[in-house]
């Protein structure tokens, strides 16, 4: 007996150009991940993660209750978590629609890992004088993890507009990197999340560059793995 399908059209969607104003701009630091894969290059995004670590202007809002600014009335959201395309999520529920555009959402969010996260945590272990793979191997992309929303807010309570650039991805650190990191790599908030694996114990990274700043205690250094917090609860 046949079975009834459903398409589910997406219009291509056509980006605005750039705004001319002079607004607020964020400042940004720059990583064309292009030189990750040489030598020298690699020694040059670490070098720019240091001095961007060294702007201490962000900071990150999360409130329990969204609301309409200024008012008590709660806003209305949303919000669809799409997990992985591994073994592990393959009997997850979907809606119809993500079920309809799978391959493109599954390469997507491979694209996502392989091309820009996973370098990004080797430079930041790089920046941490940790091994390269310290960061990679806890966020396996073929292991359980999580995920979530947050919003981006500065320190001096002002937002600021981000400058389109054409190629380029906006990145932000998270919670459980902040806290691994002592918070040297600042949260801020992200949209699409590479938590750690579930399985990953919560700790201070045990990173010589912390060290030497002082970032590291006692209580890092005597802590035990199985005394820790999992990033899976």
């Amino acid at each position: 007996m046949p079975i009834a399908t459903k398409t589910y059209p997406i219009t291509p969607f056509d980006r605005p150009a750039p705004t001319t104003e002079d607004l607020h701009w964020a400042d940004l630091t720059e990583l064309p991940l292009d030189l990750f894969y040489y030598a020298k290059g690699r020694t040059q995004l670490v070098e720019r993660i240091k001095h961007a670590l060294e702007v201490d202007d962000l900071g990150f809002w999360s409130p329990y209750e969204r609301t309409i600014a200024d008012t008590d009335v709660l806003d209305n959201m949303e919000l669809i978590n799409i997990p992985k395309y591994t073994d592990d999520y393959k009997d997850y529920p979907r809606h119809d629609i993500f079920k309809a555009h799978e391959a493109v959402i599954a390469e997507f969010h491979r694209k996502c890992w392989h091309q820009i996260a996973r370098p990004l945590f080797v430079l930041f272990a790089l920046a941490m004088e940790l091994l390269e793979d310290y960061f990679v191997e806890r966020r396996e992309y073929g292991k359980p993890s999580q995920g979530h929303l947050r919003y981006a807010k500065f320190s001096d309570g002002s937002y600021r507009d981000i400058k389109y650039k054409k190629g380029s991805v906006v990145v932000n650190i998270a919670d459980t990197l902040s806290f691994m990191t002592k918070a040297f790599l600042s949260r801020i908030g992200v949209l699409h999340g590479c938590r750690p694996n579930d399985n990953v114990p919560v700790m201070t990274a045990p990173s010589p560059f912390l060290e030497r700043l002082g970032l590291i205690s006692d209580a890092d250094r005597n802590a035990k793995e199985k005394d820790a917090v999992t990033a899976g609860g």
